[in-house]
């Protein structure tokens, strides 16, 4: 009856597993019966259900290891031999089947997997253990027979900690497989792992006697061997209480019991060290151990019993062996000491009481017992020595301190009040410093100690001047600063040896509370010049604490001055200083209204300059004048959109200049990212968060005005988001970057300098190399970063942390992820890990970062180059077939065009043309589509020579250039959703590579040029091209490159009819090539000429194209290209036309120059700015994009500010 049970059972089991499971039920199955050593069961799982026999678990454990852990021999057969299972594989720990059939002392098992299959023996798992090792840990002598004599395993491989199988069998005391291993398997007795322990060590150390009997006696083991320390047999067992193995090797080997370790340690020591009672007494008493001997520093076997407070063994030292009671170590040090210092009470007293041991006695640096415990927080130990002993408690030692100093400057508040009311402890007491009790309390931060000594010392002062406010104000214990300052009228203003306040040595560690306490509530003065005349501002400035910059800047004497009221009051002094710039703005047209704690309004100062909003930045004093003048020279002339406004100047007098700038509404981004992740903690199991709303787009803006930087020779230096501000018109403006930071700039800096904006500067300037424009990328990926993340860098890891993780941090993908900086974005890591690599000249170019950002820009809200939603058309109906006819017209001319740019770009038409026929579109896409095919087309049927003037004159023109072309189909395949913007990045610099290379080498064919430029007009608008990027963007162009281009110059030059070169160069010129229109979006046209939205270096403007009087480019189709009417002699109708024209256009132009030259002039909030224009060819005004539109357009809208 119970076999029928038991059939009716396993009938069931089988139908269980021939129902139908999936993939990883089958797998998991699978396991589980190959565990069980059912073979029915793994041949249904894997011949009919397709269970894979490779699969592994959690563990990463097959069904063969399975089957071999529990010694189901035909199951292993089956699937090695049958379903191709791997005998060798390994799971996470790397175990194979053979170290686990091994371990189980399946000798079958392990037989048919190493003897038959072909499993390697002497594999190693994670550990670099073999499966030999496995059994000797485990004692199974068979299996380790099976192994070492018929499948010829190795007995002395190593484990990663350098130990054998017989070290192992030793460490575990399995005797027979020792012998075994070492009597047939030739196994190393006297092999040692890394640390130098040899088998009788492990033996001894574990107290195995008869392996420790066996080894020596049997396989002569050397019993004198020492492990790396220095350490022999006979210590190890010492160390672990073996009394057996102590007595064996002393009595039987003869071991020698005052022999020491590297550290001059016995094993008399070492069994004192760890308590070990009995052999502490067998070793002094039966084997005559030295009792007074001591180790390298001194200790002896009663001094390690006083540090240990073992007072049994002290009583047994001292009474029975003669132990020397007042023995001193090498710093004269005494047990009696020692045992004070760690507040062993009953020991001190034994030792006094018992012994004799001298209370008194001071150690080379002039320490008591007394003072040791006092310094030790041990009362106890204190009131003992003091009151039963007599100690002395005004005794000094050698620098002059006290037991109260030490224990007031280790916070020790009932030691301090024990030592002054019941033994009258002098607090005035001076050490050799000048210091006292209250001084180094207040240095360390003990408050309650502070409060209760005396109050007569507060204002006592060290040798280098410093008082109790001063060291706790540099320290940043604030509560000390307010109660010494508010409670006893401490001086914040008194001075050290060196000059400095309280409120500089706080401003110079950065101890922002104490700052804005000694300021607010103690009457701080922050003008006080300190070390090298500084003041606490520029010591915080240089410092890099800009949080404590601006709370010290409202308080500077200057910020107060009767020109600030906004009265018009005559100031002759004020007037006489602000006359002599360009830019100036008089003192008296301003008024500060508010003071900004971070700076995030574009400057220090809100204002208001003649009732328009502004920002005052002021310029720090202590600088020189001269570099004032260079700032404001050079901010000057930074015009972008994406750079922070600069309206003007003032310099009022020689210790208070600043700028008058943009006022940015919206603050920082870094304000805009933590509105939307207030939390500045880290957690990794959390969802992710999105990134702020145009979070993107911000980033984008701020790349193209560090690209213009850039271009313009300027490093920013100090880029993060706290200084990326968003401006009334909602672009992304870069601020606080360092004008004097040129390129050329080759003088290294301080890691101080960085301090607290450390976590967002290159890791090369961290090392002391100067900032660059490769530094500047890589605080740009961390700007990315922070505002993706909406953490800082690192978190909250101090500047020291931050310093090691920059320096070790490799971004590369398969990099050390400890050193890496928190980032869950996969859009954010995959661009910041290429911004940030250690080497500076791998990172990505920001070029190339301007256009990623862009793409992603574009995912996050349709950009402005997208098509809006309208009535769509198929290809054929789009305006009755002209797009068709285009089409055929442009292949028709490409069947005879050999030039191979040109066929690429008609490739890419190709493909968008066949997209565009596959469904309906919106016309807009048609009319971008119609006009680069018109362009292509009007371009191919040039000659050579005019179709290199028009590449020439343009290495990023508005239409004809290659890389506008580039730009304008990949514009066109983003919205149809062909490409990701992002496939695009390299290809764009690339392209820009190219024009780059193209113009340089075209200018160097100056017969070609002068031969075809034929008016002195257009020689010069040529010769200002080259200028231009000779010296604005020489960065683009190799050495020689350079070269051949400034031969060209000079070669146009001698050619030229007029000396004065001067006028090619007006300080608003921006040539034609830094610019692409935006052709299909335009925002108004007449007489006058037209306007257009463009990107100016990727910026987004508008452009004002102006039809000129005489000008012959007025009717053209795509008016603004230096077209082949404007720009050859051949096209002109007539000589006399040609003539009028002349004079026309030579009046037209100058009024346009005199309307530039004005326009230019124009720097006020409500006035559109113009950046720039162009006096060659068709004039045009490059000037700022108004996001808010126009007053009619924007009626019933609510707008912050007006242009």
């Amino acid at each position: 009856m119970a076999g029928s049970t038991a059939a009716r059972q396993d009938v069931g089991r089988v139908q269980h597993f021939a129902a139908p499971a999936s993939e990883s039920e089958r797998d998991a199955d699978a396991r589980e019966a190959a565990g069980s050593g059912r073979l029915d069961v793994v041949k249904l799982l894997t011949e009919e259900q397709g269970a894979d026999v490779h699969a592994k678990n959690a563990f990463g454990c097959t069904a063969l290891m399975k089957a071999a852990e529990n010694g189901h021999v035909e199951v292993v057969k089956y699937l090695a031999d049958e379903r191709g299972a791997d005998v060798d594989v390994k799971n996470h720990d790397g175990c194979t089947p053979l170290m686990w059939a091994a371990e189980g002392g399946h000798v079958d098992a392990v037989r048919c997997l190493a003897g038959e299959l072909g499993a390697d023996v002497n594999v190693q798992d994670n550990d670099g253990e073999t499966a030999l090792m496995w059994v000797a840990k485990q004692g199974r002598l068979d299996a380790a027979k099976c192994l070492a004599k018929e499948l010829g395993a190795d007995a002395n491989v190593k484990d990663n900690e350098g130990k054998t199988a017989l070290m192992v069998a030793s460490l575990y005391g399995h005797l027979d497989v020792v012998k075994y291993l070492a009597e047939a398997c030739d196994a190393g007795v006297n092999m040692k792992d890394n640390d130098g322990y040899s088998a009788l060590m492990w033996a001894a150390l574990h107290g195995h006697i008869d392996v420790v009997k066996c080894l020596i006696e049997e396989l002569c083991a050397d019993a004198n061997v020492k492990n790396m320390d220095g350490e022999t047999v006979l210590m190890m067992a010492a160390n672990y209480d073996h009394r057996d193995v102590v007595k064996y090797l002393v009595e039987e080997r003869g071991a020698d019991v005052n022999i020491k370790n590297n550290d001059g340690k016995t094993a008399l020591i070492w069994s004192v060290f760890y308590n070990n009672t009995d052999i502490v007494k067998y070793l002094a008493v039966e084997c005559g151990a030295d009792v007074n001997m001591g180790d390298n520093k001194g200790y002896t076997a009663l001094v390690w019993a006083a540090l240990g407070g073992y007072v049994n063994i002290i009583k047994f030292l001292a009474e029975e062996c003669g132990a020397d009671a007042n023995v001193r170590d090498n710093d004269g040090c005494t047990a009696l000491i020692w045992a004070a210092e760690n507040g062993h009470l009953d020991v001190v007293k034994c030792l006094a009481e018992e012994f004799g041991a001298a209370v008194d006695v001071k150690t080379n640096s002039g320490f008591t017992a007394m003072v040791r415990a006092a310094q030790n927080d041990h009362m106890d130990a204190v009131k003992y020595l003091t009151e039963a002993q007599g100690a002395d408690v005004n005794v000094t030692n050698n620098d002059g301190s006290t037991a109260l100093m030490w224990a007031a400057g280790k916070g020790y508040i009932d030691i301090v009040k024990y030592l002054i009311d019941e033994h009258g402890a002098g607090a005035s007491v001076r050490n050799t410093e000048g210091s006292t009790a209250l001084l180094w309390a207040a240095q360390n931060g003990h408050v309650e100690v502070v409060k209760y000594l005396p109050k007569n010392t507060v204002n006592v002062r060290n040798n280098d001047g410093h008082t109790a406010l001063m060291l706790a104000a540099e320290n940043g214990h604030l509560d000390i600063v307010k109660y010494l300052a508010e409670e006893h009228g401490a001086d914040a203003n008194v001075m050290n040896n060196d000059g400095d306040t309280a409120l500089i040595r706080a401003a110079q560690y950065g101890k922002y509370d104490t700052v804005r306490c000694l300021v607010e509530h103690c009457d701080a003065d922050v003008n006080i010049r300190g070390t090298n005349g500084l003041t606490a501002v520029r010591i915080a400035a240089d410092g890099g604490y800009f949080d404590i910059q601006r709370i010290l800047m409202p308080q500077l004497s200057i910020a107060n001055k009767p020109y600030f009221t906004g009265t018009r009051e005559t100031n002759t002094e004020a007037l006489k200083y602000s006359e002599h710039f360009r830019c100036s703005i008089p003192p008296l047209e301003l008024e500060l209204t508010l003071y900004s704690q971070n700076g995030s309004i574009g400057g220090d100062f809100r204002a208001k300059w003649l009732d328009a909003d502004a920002a005052v930045k002021l310029f720090i004093s202590d600088v020189a004048h001269s570099e004032f003048e260079e700032e404001v020279h050079l901010w000057q002339r930074l015009r972008h959109p994406n750079v922070i406004k600069m309206y003007g100047a003032c310099e009022v007098g020689p210790h208070l200049q600043f700028f008058v700038c943009e006022y940015t509404s919206q603050g920082s981004l870094w304000e805009h990212v933590k509105q939307y992740s207030p939390d500045d903690s880290y957690h990794y199991d959390v969802e992710i968060r999105p990134p702020a709303p145009t979070v993107w787009k911000y980033l984008q803006q701020a790349a193209l005005g560090l690209e213009y930087l850039h271009e313009r020779g300027i490093v920013h230096g100090d880029l993060r988001c706290g200084n990326i501000l968003i401006g009334s018109d909602d672009k992304a403006k870069l601020s606080n970057f360092d004008l004097s930071g040129r390129v050329q700039k080759s003088s290294p800096v301080s890691v101080d300098t960085f301090k607290g904006t450390m976590r967002w500067q290159a890791p090369e300037v961290l090392k002391g190399n100067p900032p660059s424009t490769m530094s500047d990328v890589y605080s740009l990926g961390m700007c990315v970063l922070e505002a993706v993340t909406g953490k800082r860098p690192w978190g909250d890891y101090g500047d020291r942390m931050v310093e090691n993780f920059s320096k070790n941090w490799d971004p590369r993908p398969g990099g050390d992820g400890y050193y890496a900086p928190y980032c869950p974005s996969s859009d954010a890591s995959r661009i910041v890990w290429r911004m940030c690599c250690q080497n500076p000249q791998q990172r990505t170019r920001i070029s190339s970062i301007v256009a990623e950002l862009e793409s992603l820009a574009l995912k996050e809200s349709p950009g402005s180059f997208q098509p809006e939603q309208e009535p769509a058309f198929s290809f054929q109906e789009y305006e009755c077939g002209k797009l068709e006819e285009a089409w055929l017209s442009l292949q028709l001319r490409m069947e005879t065009c050999d030039n191979t740019e040109y066929r690429r770009i008609f490739d890419q038409l190709q493909s968008i043309h066949e997209c565009l026929q596959v469904t309906t579109h919106p016309a807009t896409l048609f009319d971008r589509f119609y006009e680069v095919l018109t362009d292509l087309y009007r371009l191919i049927k040039m000659s050579p020579d005019q179709a290199q003037i028009m590449q020439l004159s343009s290495t990023r023109a508005p239409t004809s250039s290659l890389y506008a072309f580039q730009w304008r189909i990949d514009s066109l395949l983003a919205s149809l959703g062909v490409i990701e913007i992002t496939d695009l990045e390299a290809g764009r610099g690339n392209e820009r590579i190219k024009s780059a290379s193209f113009f340089a080498s075209g200018v160097a064919d100056t017969i070609l040029l002068l031969n075809n430029l034929k008016s002195e007009e257009e020689r010069s608008a040529f010769l200002r091209a080259i200028k231009a990027e000779i010296e604005d963007h020489p960065n683009k162009y190799t050495l020689d490159q350079l070269e051949a281009m400034k031969k060209a110059y000079e070669d146009i030059t001698a050619k030229l009819e007029g000396d004065d070169l001067s006028e090619l160069a007006p300080e608003w010129f921006i040539p034609w090539y830094e610019l692409v229109v935006d052709e299909w979006n335009c925002l108004g046209e007449g007489g006058f000429g037209s306007v257009n939205r463009a990107k100016w270096l990727d910026s987004e403007v508008v452009v004002k194209r102006v039809t000129l009087a005489g000008s012959r480019s007025a009717n053209t189709s795509s008016a603004f290209d230096l077209s082949e009417s404007d720009f050859f002699a051949s096209a002109d109708p007539s000589a006399s036309q040609v003539e009028s024209d002349a004079i026309k256009r030579t009046k037209a132009l100058a009024m346009f120059r005199r309307e530039v030259d004005i326009w230019f002039g124009f720097s006020h909030p409500h006035v559109v700015r113009l950046f720039g224009a162009c006096h060659v060819g068709r004039p045009f005004f490059v000037c700022e994009f108004a996001t808010n539109g126009t007053l009619v357009r924007s009626e019933g809208e609510q707008h912050r500010d007006w242009k």
